[in-house]
């Protein structure tokens, strides 16, 4: 028998993100989480993450997971979701996910070039997900 993934509801909204994963044990292992995780273990993590594949496989999913884990105060590769960090991640002026195939105009690559000059608000980090 096989053993099954399953997601927890994490409350009412959008169908989406309602079920989309939120730490790396709720994503079925590929060797891109075994990577992900083998990286977040290690205290000099890198600066800049790239993912690259087709449409639908997941890179936006786990570049979200493994910033929540960046910045979550727990000491692991797991975030806890409940510290402030963790809950005011996507609310907070430090995160940032911009679609780059509708952001791609000189003007708003110079807005996010500005932006990164500026020290985080609120989380250690800033984060952007492009």
């Amino acid at each position: 028998m096989s053993r099954g993934f399953r997601l927890k509801s994490r409350g009412n909204g959008d169908l989406r993100l309602r079920y989309r994963p939120q730490r790396l044990d709720e994503i079925v292992p590929t060797f891109a989480v075994k990577s992900a995780k083998k990286i977040l273990e290690d205290p000099n993590s890198p600066s800049v993450f790239m993912f690259e594949g087709p449409s639908g496989t997941g890179k936006t999913t786990l570049s979200r997971v493994i910033s929540r884990a960046l910045v979550c105060k727990a000491d692991n590769d797991r975030p806890c979701l409940e510290c402030d960090n963790c809950r005011e991640m996507e609310r907070c002026g430090d995160f940032f996910e911009i679609n780059a195939a509708d952001a791609r105009g000189i003007d708003e690559m110079r807005k996010l070039i500005e932006g990164m000059h500026y020290s985080p608000w609120m989380l250690p980090k800033k984060i952007y997900v492009l």
